[in-house]
C-alpha cells in the first residue's frame, strides 16, 4: 500500500528541476525531428528495419537502382525511403 507523501522542495531546487525536465523535451523533440527530416541517413541495417526488408535485400535494391542510396552505397536518405514506400 502506497501513501501520500508531501515532498518539500525550495525555490531553487524546483527551478532547476523545471529547467532540466525543459532541457530534456527539447532533446528528445529535436532528436525525434532529426529522424524524420528528409535529410536524415539510415544505414543500410537501419533501411531493412524501416522497411521490413533484410540488409540483403536492401542492398539488392540499391544494386538495381530500385533506391537511391549515397555515392558510396552505405546510407539511404529519409526522403528516399519516404519515396521508396509511396511508389509501392
Amino acid at each position: 500500500m502506497m501513501e501520500d507523501s508531501i515532498i518539500t522542495l525550495s525555490r531553487a531546487e524546483l527551478k532547476t528541476m523545471i529547467k532540466e525536465a525543459a532541457r530534456q523535451a527539447i532533446r528528445e523533440h529535436e532528436n525525434q525531428k532529426a529522424r524524420h527530416s528528409p535529410d536524415h541517413l539510415y544505414n543500410r541495417n537501419q533501411a531493412a528495419r524501416t522497411l521490413g526488408k533484410s540488409f540483403t535485400t536492401i542492398t539488392r535494391m540499391i544494386t538495381e537502382g530500385r533506391i537511391v542510396a549515397t555515392a558510396d552505397g552505405k546510407f539511404i536518405a529519409q526522403k528516399e525511403l519516404d519515396r521508396y514506400i509511396s511508389s509501392t
